[in-house]
């Protein structure tokens, strides 16, 4: 499939299905970084300054063998790290025939990749490579619930962003993922609402 033909319910079955297959339990958090070397086969490959280099923390090769990640993303933000090794997979999942013939043959290519790719597909395949990463490590199976009895308090799970619990943080962290991370996972499934303009200050402007 090609990356523009991807619907976001495509994406979560996608997601649902990996799941399914490497995760059945459905342990959380979930183990991304085993379920990558133990049963995929992929090895993880550090970088010194990978993030400074390429304006990237993490990148996967068309030969999906291995996944480069920034050295200091991996030693000191493992929210981030779990996240990105997520979003690598999703390209591997949903981009697999495409980036094949079209994506960085290495890692030491992504630069001269980047720079003649149409800026139209690069932000196709991000933005569901970012959405299938929010699937995978936030299961709805376990999200729908936890979240549910998280905002009883709230009398709705349906929120806009300034409502909130200030311990919003803990619950993410019950699911390994960053504050900024589950945000974009809630509001996919309709659980929040987050205005563009609130958008642009909480991500920079990068989603």
């Amino acid at each position: 499939m090609k990356p523009n033909e991807w619907t976001l319910p495509q994406v979560e079955q996608q997601a649902i299905g990996f799941l399914k297959h490497y995760n059945p339990k459905l342990i959380i958090p979930v183990p991304i970084e085993e379920i990558l070397e133990l049963q995929l086969n992929i090895r993880l490959i550090v970088y010194p300054e990978l993030e400074t280099k390429f304006g990237v923390n993490g990148l996967i090769n068309n030969s999906f063998d291995a996944i480069g990640i920034d050295e200091k993303v991996y030693n000191f933000q493992k929210e981030r790290t779990r996240f990105t090794l997520a979003e690598e997979l999703g390209h591997k999942i949903l981009h697999g025939e495409w980036y094949g013939k079209y994506g960085p043959p290495s890692f030491t290519d992504f630069l001269d990749w980047h720079a003649k790719l149409d800026p139209k597909i690069y932000d196709y395949i991000d933005r569901q490579a970012k959405t299938f990463a929010g699937y995978v490590l936030a299961p709805g199976q376990v999200l729908v619930p936890e979240w549910r009895e998280f905002t009883k308090s709230k009398g709705s799970s349906c929120l806009q962003l300034d409502q909130l619990p200030d311990n919003f943080p803990v619950f993410c962290k019950k699911f390994g993922i960053a504050p900024q991370s589950m945000l974009l996972r809630l509001e996919k499934s309709g659980f929040l609402t987050i205005t563009q303009d609130q958008k642009d200050i909480i991500f920079n402007k990068q989603h």
